[in-house]
């Protein structure tokens, strides 16, 4: 990951440790070529503080771990422009519930571009919005795979009941109409 602090350009680690409550600060613009890391791999997702732009760039990762306690959270205060993979690592066995939504980024600036895929932990299962609900809040919901969809009835079996429901309504007026003493337009 660089950091570009005044026309300087310096490669750092940053990893966050494993208590949330910590909390790291980033002064300058940063582009991520590498890693980013929040929190670590096993326990608990960590929190970041980018005072600056961030780049992530096509050969970047965002790992975001997820458990119990809830998703890290990445605040950048300027703007943010997405690239690379999205890594997702589910912290301690946590399983998140189907239409859960967890916080990801949040950034003060303006947002562009966008992950280009999502790896990890149940990674088919994963959805990121885009300001979608929150302005200036990017976040993630899972949609488990393996749930059972809403029953909604196959588009035949409606239109099926419609059909025989109008006949039922015009059924009366029609055979008034072909009752004897009627005028009928053939006659």
């Amino acid at each position: 990951m660089t950091v570009a602090e005044g026309g300087t350009r310096r490669t750092i680690a940053a990893q966050v440790g494993a208590k949330a409550s910590q909390l790291l600060a980033i002064v300058g613009n940063l582009t991520n070529d590498g890693t980013l890391l929040l929190g670590d791999l096993t326990t608990e997702p960590g929190t970041l503080s980018e005072i600056g732009d961030y780049i992530q760039n096509s050969d970047g990762t965002f790992f975001e771990g997820i458990g119990s306690g809830g998703s890290g959270m990445f605040d950048v205060t300027g703007d943010i422009n997405l690239g690379g993979m999205l890594d997702i690592g589910l912290l301690g066995g946590f399983n998140p519930a189907n239409d859960e939504v967890f916080n990801l980024i949040q950034f003060n600036g303006a947002e562009t571009g966008y992950f280009s895929g999502i790896e990890g932990s149940d990674a088919a299962g994963w959805t990121v919005l885009y300001g979608a609900k929150v302005s200036d809040l990017i976040q993630l919901e899972y949609i488990d795979p393996n749930a059972t969809p809403p029953c909604v009835p196959e588009p035949s079996v409606w239109l099926d009941q419609v059909f025989l429901l109008s006949l039922a309504l015009v059924y009366p007026f029609i055979r008034r109409r072909l009752a004897p003493g009627h005028c009928h337009p053939t006659e």
